[in-house]
């Protein structure tokens, strides 16, 4: 039990000093979370109802899920939802309509990203967001960065936070110092029910 609670309070320091030193989140400040129901959104918004309770400042979060009618991919939604009310965490369930094979050259992926992340800044925007919170964690960070090396010949990667449209809302990244094997010992720790969604382009 002790070593159980021992590395579930180290990743939530973690997690909370990177927002503390690269002030992610203030007083005041409306936070819609990126959920996908994978280990990484479900473990951040788990922290971040543990975080928020316990920091003297007072921030909302919410948190949304996007999902493309085209890909088939049906995850327990009511479940997801069932999650974010245990904690408190009012959710979003958006479905939106993509034609993934629209141009036959792109990247299914980069595509399918896009439009998910367009969808969460229509809802921050439509709903005054201040900060979208995604769940990436060091290892994306690092492999974001070899990836840029290597397809687009220059040296950047995903920060922690970064300001977009004017400053009007900026993408937080609480887990972004943490590595992947970390986060995966904490879900397993909190018992966190991960979903695992079947994707037609997976391979």
């Amino acid at each position: 039990m002790y070593s159980r609670n021992l590395h579930i309070q180290k990743v939530c320091k973690a997690a909370g000093r990177t927002i503390f030193e690269h002030t992610l989140i203030a007083d005041g400040d409306r936070v819609l979370a990126g959920l996908s129901g994978g280990k990484d959104s479900l473990s951040m918004i788990d922290f971040l109802s543990m975080w928020k309770a316990r920091v003297p400042i007072k921030a909302s979060i919410e948190a949304a899920y996007v999902e493309i009618e085209e890909l088939g991919q049906k995850l327990d939604t009511d479940a997801l939802r069932r999650f974010c009310d245990e904690r408190g965490i009012p959710f979003h369930h958006i479905t939106i309509s993509v034609d993934i094979d629209k141009d036959p050259s792109a990247d299914k992926c980069f595509v399918c990203s896009w439009h998910r992340r367009k969808a969460l800044f229509d809802l921050a925007r439509e709903q005054s967001f201040a900060r979208l919170a995604l769940g990436h964690h060091l290892d994306d960070i690092i492999a974001t960065l070899f990836m840029n090396m290597a397809y687009q010949g220059n040296i950047s990667t995903m920060p922690v936070k970064v300001s977009l449209f004017g400053g009007k809302l900026d993408i937080i990244r609480p887990f972004g110092e943490i590595e992947e094997e970390a986060i995966a010992e904490y879900a397993r720790l909190r018992d966190i029910p991960v979903q695992h969604a079947y994707c037609p382009y997976g391979k």
